[in-house]
């Protein structure tokens, strides 16, 4: 838009020169100029645009001119009833042109063309520098999304991993429990043993039970021993899960610093993208 910017800011001082200059140096009939200036005011898409935001739009990009009662009558062309009106693109066009026109007639004739070949060149500056700026800014965004892209890849990893860490605290939880089991169960039979010595009379019947026990105890030692080998490769598991969390945290961290470098790498161009506006106003 830049183009646009700096032929408007020559309204108040010919334009119709300007208009006819503009299609040799940036390719812009006076027709597709006027859809410029239409289209920035219609940021909505609307289809037409409030007077008062064209005339606002005109009055600052020729802040600095000395044709601002043409601008007057520009506004007086726009909103003939102060109503402040919707706009469609033919209204403007047709407007603009008679603007234009009158413009010309009312011009006192002074060679302006110095004034107009400094702003172009200006214009030409400031656009390599805004196409530069902008061709920067969308590798950064590139890389911006692939190193989004990498983050959620790893915050998935990080995920799985801490669930692997659950599952194994809860197979240690059960590990526990059947240890208690067993130490329970061992009490018992210690305790069915003393009471098989004091009843004499219940011998036989206590030795039955006593046995059951014990095949039961035999048992359980076998599943300890068995949820103790699962226990030292869940351990195992555990350690390397840990040492890829670990990896992997630390990748974030690197990930997140890379962001917050390409992020003031971003605002420092959006700055000096502002500065090439604020340039372009103040010529």
């Amino acid at each position: 838009m830049s183009d646009g910017n700096n032929v408007w800011e020559t309204s108040g001082c010919g334009m119709n020169d300007v208009f006819e200059d503009s299609k040799d140096t940036s390719g812009f009939s006076e027709h597709e100029l006027l859809d410029i200036v239409y289209d920035t005011c219609n940021s909505s898409k609307s289809g037409e645009v409030l007077a008062s935001t064209i005339f606002e739009y005109l009055h600052t990009m020729t802040a600095q001119s000395p044709g601002q009662d043409r601008l007057a009558t520009l506004q007086r062309l726009l909103d003939p009833d102060c109503q402040d009106p919707h706009v469609s693109r033919e209204t403007f066009h047709s407007t603009m042109r008679a603007w234009i026109t009158q413009c010309s007639e009312d011009s006192d004739g002074k060679d302006l063309s110095g004034t107009v070949a400094e702003l172009k060149h200006a214009n030409r500056k400031l656009s390599e520098q805004n196409s530069s700026l902008l061709r920067t800014l969308a590798q950064c965004e590139d890389t911006n999304l692939q190193l989004t892209l990498e983050i959620t890849e790893l915050r998935a990893k990080l995920i799985s991993a801490q669930r692997s860490a659950v599952r194994v605290r809860s197979l240690t939880e059960e590990l526990e429990e059947t240890r208690q089991a067993c130490k329970e169960a061992r009490e018992k039979a210690s305790r069915t043993q003393n009471s098989c010595s004091k009843l004499s009379n219940e011998v036989e019947c206590l030795q039955s039970v006593i046995q059951r026990l014990e095949d039961k105890n035999e048992k359980l030692i076998f599943e300890k021993t068995c949820s103790e080998e699962s226990l030292n490769k869940l351990r195992k598991v555990n350690a390397e899960l840990r040492a890829g969390l670990e990896e992997t945290l630390i990748m974030l961290t690197l990930r997140d610093r890379e962001i917050s470098k390409k992020d003031i790498l971003m605002e420092k161009m959006k700055n000096t993208h502002v500065e090439n506006h604020r340039m372009i106003e103040n010529t």
